[in-house]
């Protein structure tokens, strides 16, 4: 009907689009799977009215997510970040492009496969991408528009990796675990349909294979929570101890914070360098990581007198295999779950 065409039904939409834009930069990734969906969904019925309308309502949404987009880059640019923070993205979540050679593409499978394990919390990646296929196929025949809400998002997540806007990757794919969340559960349910009892059973074992080591993982972390990093106090004691010549080594996990609390710290050592992010390059991370700061330190003691050097999460053994030729002469290590500790080193004296 022509009032079903109008710009009335759309209103709640328009609205929380608009606004929601403001509290989620990925949420346009979403917003355009619903705008394509609806465009789509109305154009096979030549409903062009409609279409219409809701063409306009994709541009208030995307005005209002370039105006935000555009704040949000003058904030960086004002604080001075830009160079820290492409340091600590580049390379990440972001295909070849263009890609130069057919091998290339193997970024995508991995991408999407690794989408499973974080942000989808899935220990077995495999099964959770069979019933994700077997959700959208089972979906195919009778929801195609719910299948495109769902689905268009992912390959919008991919073009915008492509574009180097919006890195496909771990935990900034957040805003897709509600989508894996349903074709999951509907490929279990689709077992749990049938008639049969060894469908039934089959539907019962994929779900509990699926979900048995999540499910521990959360009860275990609920029960003993995830402790926090005293990071300031940590870069605090450095500066209290800093001396000319000094210089600060942070393993990459302690980059961001250190960039986000620098400000406020008022750090006055300008001497610091990150350690690389591995994990997309090798297959043993900590072994590699061991090697590789085993012997940048043995390179910067020859310059530098004394390396500070704060790390976290690889714990001590990484720490204690790259110290290399270096002499520990000052320790202070948080007492959390965390294990985030700042050690004070300086050449061996032969």
């Amino acid at each position: 009907t022509s009032k079903s065409d109008g710009l009335a039904p759309l209103l709640p939409l328009l609205t929380v689009g608009t606004l929601i834009t403001w509290f989620s930069l990925p949420s346009i990734i979403i917003l355009g799977g619903i705008g394509a969906t609806l465009v789509w969904s109305r154009a096979a019925r030549k409903r062009w009215r409609s279409v219409g309308w809701i063409a306009l309502m994709c541009c208030v949404w995307l005005a209002s997510f370039y105006l935000q987009y555009d704040l949000h880059d003058r904030n960086i640019t004002a604080r001075g970040l830009e160079a820290d923070i492409e340091v600590h993205h580049a390379g990440w979540g972001y295909p070849p492009s263009p890609p130069e050679s057919f091998l290339n593409f193997k970024w995508y499978r991995s991408a999407f496969e690794l989408m499973f394990w974080l942000p989808g919390g899935l220990t077995y990646k495999g099964l959770g991408m069979f019933a994700f296929a077997l959700g959208c196929i089972s979906w195919w025949p009778r929801k195609k528009e719910y299948l495109s809400l769902i689905l268009l998002p992912i390959l919008f997540g991919f073009v915008a990796a492509y574009l180097h806007g919006y890195p496909f990757w771990e935990r900034y794919l957040l805003y897709l675990t509600p989508v894996l969340c349903i074709l999951i559960g509907q490929g279990v349910g689709f077992f749990m349909g049938q008639r049969t009892w060894q469908a039934r059973f089959a539907g019962i074992a994929l779900f509990a294979i699926l979900f048995a080591i999540p499910f521990y993982r959360g009860v275990r972390d609920m029960l003993r929570p995830y402790g926090e990093n005293d990071f300031t106090r940590l870069v605090a004691h450095a500066q209290d101890n800093w001396a000319e010549g000094d210089f600060l080594y942070l393993d990459w996990f302690e980059h961001a914070p250190f960039v986000y609390y620098r400000e406020d710290i008022k750090f006055v050592g300008s001497a610091y360098e990150l350690e690389p992010h591995f994990c997309e390059a090798v297959a043993n991370n900590e072994t590699f990581r061991a090697e590789y700061r085993s012997t940048r330190l043995a390179e910067l003691l020859e310059n530098q007198a004394r390396i500070w050097i704060l790390h976290g999460h690889d714990g001590a053994p990484v720490f204690s295999r790259g110290v290399g030729r270096a002499n520990e002469i000052d320790v202070v290590e948080e007492m959390n779950s965390t294990g985030v500790s700042l050690h004070l080193l300086q050449r061996k004296i032969e």
